[in-house]
């Protein structure tokens, strides 16, 4: 979504020791609202044109520091660009995110989704069912097909993770997997475990699932009357792996045991 008003300039505040040499910001602006970078730099204030917001002369270190500040000038850029091909609300704050995350060490989603499922795996038997961790290795390898289907990758960074990110993958599980909704929303309860996590760690700044129904819909559930539970008992199946799917079902309807306890 594109924003009404944008702009970057860079211009220097005082330091603690005084003098010429003064901090380098960035300061970022969108619709009003703005914030600063540190550049983790200083500079001169007597060789700094604050029209152009760059360095003065032809100084080795002038030269460098204009590229520098080229380089973080693209970055912004390439943030807010980000943030339209998504069809994101674009804001100071997440455009700075964006940066400050690929200045540091990226975390990728599908990365941290299968060390997620490892932490899960090692409790099997203590915290987790088998069932439910391959619930959320079958999430994941859903998430891996969207990104390919989105992006053309094998994995994303972090900071794609929006509430656009999430509306898109909820539209994809309905529009392209043909998901009902409950399906949907178990899955992107698999998916918000795993992006809490990666909040609590710093590594995802605001809650993407804010604007997404998580609520599942009441269903009727209808029972299999005699008759249907008999011609379901002796019906002929294509595969070996159906009709012991078919026979675990029928054991379970005439003893009361969960389908969901049973093990294949």
């Amino acid at each position: 979504m594109i924003e009404k008003s944008f702009g970057l300039i860079y211009v220097l505040r005082p330091t603690r020791k005084g003098g010429n040499q003064k901090a380098l910001f960035a300061r970022i602006t969108v619709d009003g609202d703005e914030k600063e970078i540190s550049m983790k730099r200083t500079w001169d204030a007597k060789r700094w044109c604050q029209k152009s917001y760059t360095a003065t002369g032809n100084k080795e270190d002038a030269r460098e520091l204009n590229n520098y500040l080229q380089t973080f000038t693209m970055k912004v850029h390439q943030a807010r660009k980000y943030l339209m091909d998504t069809d994101d609300v674009i804001t100071v704050e997440k455009i700075k995110n964006i940066i400050v995350d690929t200045a540091g060490k990226q975390h990728f989603l599908l990365q941290e989704f299968e060390a997620y499922n490892e932490r899960l795996k090692s409790l099997i038997g203590t915290d987790y069912r088998p069932r439910t961790v391959q619930r959320y290795v079958t999430t994941k390898n859903h998430l891996a097909e969207f990104i390919k289907f989105k992006f053309g990758k094998d994995d994303v960074p972090l900071t794609y993770i929006t509430e656009s990110f999430v509306a898109d993958l909820e539209h994809w599980f309905k529009s392209e997997k043909k998901n009902i909704h409950n399906s949907t929303v178990k899955n992107l309860g698999n998916f918000r475990k795993v992006v809490a996590y990666c909040r609590k760690q710093k590594w995802i700044k605001t809650d993407p699932f804010t604007e997404t129904n998580m609520t599942l819909k009441q269903t009727k559930i209808i029972p299999l009357n005699a008759t249907e539970l008999f011609v379901l008992s002796n019906k002929p199946l294509a595969t070996e792996r159906l009709s012991v799917i078919r026979d675990v079902f029928v054991f379970s309807c005439y003893t009361g045991l969960s389908y969901s306890d049973v093990e294949l």
